[in-house]
């Protein structure tokens, strides 16, 4: 028997929405010998009920979101000289310093856990993903080791560091490593000398010198609250 850790965080925001697609991708894991063990972190408690009602059971943290000053201090900094972003672009770093944050908890989530995972998969509550070949699946049947994330360059950033923080899959020790990028953000800033949460999830991987297998097997879309498919269906 297998046991996949099935990790979502972030906020909630279009997970009414997202859910059908999500459940559908998890159904190409779901067998006789492998168990979904399922955990839920969020910010705020907005959203709770539906995940109570489409997982259970599942395990649900609620948390306050953190204080990003000391975050910001530290992002906000272009080759050695602080700088001040814009409102927009302090928005986006406070995001990723309770993106990055929740990882924490979720890792914590699973050491304190009675299982003994051999892999995790992480997902965000609002995105929907295209599946086009089964080698996602043939992941786990086939014990293969290191992460799988999905091919793309994110906001037109290209470099060795650029890696999707939107989903994904691996063994147990690669994605405890994952989780873990907030703790390498004082070497990344000497690093790379600016911020940007996909290129410090990716330094992390590097790092860990982990095998990274960017597959263009799976696409992820972010359905946002002010999209024309999402204010459709709610209506």
């Amino acid at each position: 028997m297998k046991y996949i850790a099935v990790c979502f965080s972030g906020d909630v925001r279009t997970f009414d929405y997202c859910y059908s697609n999500i459940n559908n991708f998890l159904d190409g894991f779901r067998s006789d010998d492998i168990t979904l063990v399922y955990f839920f972190h969020m910010w705020e408690k907005k959203g709770h009920e539906d995940i109570v009602n489409f997982f259970r059971p599942s395990t649900v943290k609620i948390d306050s979101y953190p204080d990003p000053t000391d975050f910001l201090k530290k992002t906000c900094i272009v080759n050695g000289e602080s700088v001040q972003p814009s409102k927009k672009n302090i928005e986006g770093m406070k995001n990723s310093c309770y993106m990055f944050t929740g990882f924490k908890h979720v890792q914590n989530m699973i050491l304190e856990s009675s299982y003994k995972f051999d892999y995790i998969i992480r997902i965000r509550y609002d995105i929907t993903m295209t599946v086009h070949k089964k080698r996602i699946y043939k992941f786990v049947k086939e014990n293969k080791t290191g992460i799988l994330l999905p091919r793309r360059a994110i906001y037109g950033i290209i470099d060795k560091y650029n890696c999707c923080d939107q989903f994904a899959i691996g063994d147990f020790n690669s994605m405890m490593i994952y989780f873990s990028a907030l703790d390498k953000l004082d070497d990344y800033m000497l690093c790379v000398k600016s911020f940007h949460p996909e290129t410090l999830l990716g330094y992390t991987l590097d790092c860990a010198s982990l095998h990274l297998d960017m597959t263009e097997t799976i696409d992820v879309d972010i359905i946002r609250e002010n999209s024309d498919v999402y204010i459709k269906f709610k209506k």
